[in-house]
Parts: structure tokens; C-alpha cells; sequence
């Protein structure tokens, strides 16, 4: 009786990541990143709320705030509802999310005069 080797011995499977074992359970494969672009504009919109009150909202965007303040009114989300917004000013922005929480963190009178020059 002649026995092959490979009978034997049969081949060794290669470990291939990400395969259902105990080790990549819930793991994903990182894939490439897509560079997000940072420059972009930040906007500053003034509303009234129902009891009268003026409010600011600050917001970013990588499009022309007149585009965004659209699309707010079309999704009707928070600014959307809102009546009378206004846009204050806009500032472009190097790293837009980096200088939106910077001013997010301002107080009002501040906002405002950084606005206000930038027009």
C-alpha cells in the first residue's frame, strides 16, 4: 500500500486576517482614510425664538454659507425652524472645525466684534 505524503501530512492552511475566528471577532479592516478637507468657511446667523429672544448659532461649512443656510431651512432641523435668520458674517478658515469650537467658546460680545470687522 502506497501512502502519499500529502495524505499524510495535508497542508498547512496560511492564518488569513479578518477570518471568523476568536481572535478578529468584531475587528474591521482598516482601510484608507479619506483626507476630509479642513478649509472651509465659518458662519455666524443671528434667529429670533418664539418669546423674542435674539440667539447666534455658529456653523461650518466647506460650501457658501447662502448653500448651507438652504439646506438648513430644507431639513428643517434646529436653524431651520427657527424665523428671521439672518447671516452675520462669514470667516475663512484654514482648519473650519478647529476655528469653529474656538469661537463656539466665546462669549457673544466677542462673536460679534470678530464678525463684525471680518465683513
Amino acid at each position: 500500500m502506497i501512502i502519499t505524503i500529502q495524505k499524510l501530512y495535508p497542508p498547512i492552511r496560511k492564518f488569513k486576517p479578518f477570518q471568523n475566528n476568536k481572535a478578529n471577532v468584531g475587528r474591521k479592516k482598516k482601510g484608507k482614510k479619506k483626507n476630509k478637507s479642513k478649509s472651509g468657511k465659518v458662519y455666524l446667523a443671528r434667529y429670533k425664538t418664539k418669546t423674542g429672544k435674539t440667539q447666534y448659532y455658529t456653523g461650518q461649512t466647506n460650501k457658501t454659507p447662502k448653500e448651507r443656510m438652504r439646506t438648513h431651512k430644507k431639513n428643517k432641523d434646529f436653524l431651520g425652524k427657527q424665523r428671521n435668520v439672518k447671516l452675520v458674517g462669514v470667516i475663512n478658515s484654514s482648519n473650519r472645525f478647529k476655528a469653529e469650537k474656538t469661537i463656539k467658546n466665546m462669549p457673544k460680545k466677542k462673536k460679534l466684534k470678530l464678525f463684525r470687522k471680518k465683513r
